[in-house]
């Protein structure tokens, strides 16, 4: 998070010269003018509120990421702003104060995806024009701003070390209302389908919006269906492949948030032996 700070100072006052000169009125003898006499009168404007003024980048934020703050307040009078009031509408309507901007969103508690609002008021300070002026408040500025919540996903396997035409067994743990995990295999097809993604199961039934954890895994029990995809070639060479895990999020915005995790397994013999086998039986 970068947090900028632009200042406009604009002084100005008004200058009156009094100028006066007066005349006697002897009683004998001429009249006479005296020299004149000048005075120099400074009038000083009532204190005028400041202006509060940001702006936000990007926007949507996303929760764990970084973000910047352009602030342009100003006071009109010149005078420096001295103080600064930043306060947080949550998605749920509660306000909270931030004496503090963090790199994210997150680490500020602000992470759940949703519509805030961030306000802003600046206190100026007059008194160096005048000490009998009194600071005053800005009238409150408002940003709204999307946040996006973070994804995580991270994959792994129930082996590490497969045998060519194996089926393994994939799992997923995902962070942050992920609705959709899907696998992608090394190979393009098997014998069994050409088809080389698959979706994973969650654990437990998804609610609507999702979970914000969530655990997942492909099908391998008789009840659930077995998965396909996940067999490996029965021709697959021995060596080291890679699974890539994708998990999928929906945004308030309609858009769809999508990360991605990798994995490595090894491959190594098979599960066939191509032995030949002969039944013998008795002569006829």
């Amino acid at each position: 998070m970068r947090l900028n700070y632009f200042a406009f100072y604009i002084t100005f006052y008004i200058e009156i010269i009094c100028c006066i000169t007066v005349r006697d009125n002897p009683r004998v003898g001429t009249s006479l003018w005296s020299e004149p006499y000048t005075q120099t009168v400074t009038i000083i404007p009532e204190n005028n509120k400041p202006v509060a003024r940001f702006t936000i980048n990007p926007n949507p934020v996303v929760a764990d990421e970084p973000y910047t703050i352009d602030d342009t307040s100003y006071d009109p009078d010149g005078d420096p702003i001295v103080a600064r009031e930043w306060k947080v509408q949550k998605p749920n309507g509660t306000w909270v104060t931030i004496s503090e901007w963090k790199p994210t969103f997150e680490e500020m508690g602000l992470g759940d995806d949703g519509t805030y609002k961030i306000q802003l008021r600046v206190l100026d300070d007059p008194t160096g024009r005048n000490p009998n002026l009194t600071p005053m408040w800005s009238d409150p500025y408002t940003v709204t701003v999307q946040v996006q919540g973070k994804l995580i996903v991270i994959g792994s396997s129930n082996k590490s070390t497969y045998k060519a035409g194996e089926a393994m067994i994939l799992y997923a743990n995902t962070e942050g209302k992920a609705y959709r995990v899907e696998a992608k295999m090394w190979y393009s097809k098997n014998e069994f389908t050409s088809s080389n993604v698959t979706t994973l199961v969650s654990d437990i039934t998804l609610t609507s919006p999702p979970q914000d954890v969530m655990t997942w895994h492909t099908k391998h029990t008789k009840a659930e269906g077995r998965d396909i995809v996940v067999i490996i070639p029965k021709d697959m060479a021995d060596g080291t492949y890679q699974v890539v895990f994708t998990a999928y999020k929906q945004l308030l915005s309609g858009g769809i948030k999508t990360v991605t995790d990798t994995i490595t397994v090894k491959v190594k013999g098979s599960i066939y032996d191509h032995s030949k086998s002969e039944i013998i039986g008795p002569k006829i």
